[in-house]
């Protein structure tokens, strides 16, 4: 999934500067609330490779992942979210 598939979805970008996370860079990410306590998060920026973001939730196992436009958007279907 690219950056363009996420925004396309809907997804937010969270920029977060080093003087805010002092981990010696600046980084990003996507998010997308769906519920109050559901919000589908992508990987940071450092982390991608080739443009292949994949987004998950924080209180998901780590192996539960969204890779693919179609993915999220049938999870998205199938909780009845709508923008």
């Amino acid at each position: 999934m690219t950056e363009n598939d996420l925004t396309n979805l809907g997804f937010n970008k969270v920029e977060i500067k080093d003087l805010d996370s002092q981990n010696g860079y600046d980084y990003f990410y996507y998010t997308l609330e769906i519920f109050d306590n559901l919000t589908l998060c992508s990987v940071d920026s450092d982390c991608v490779k080739d443009d292949d973001w994949f987004v998950t939730n924080l209180e998901w196992p780590d192996h539960f992942r969204l890779q693919s436009p179609q993915e999220v958007q049938s999870f998205l279907q199938s909780v009845g979210y709508q923008r």
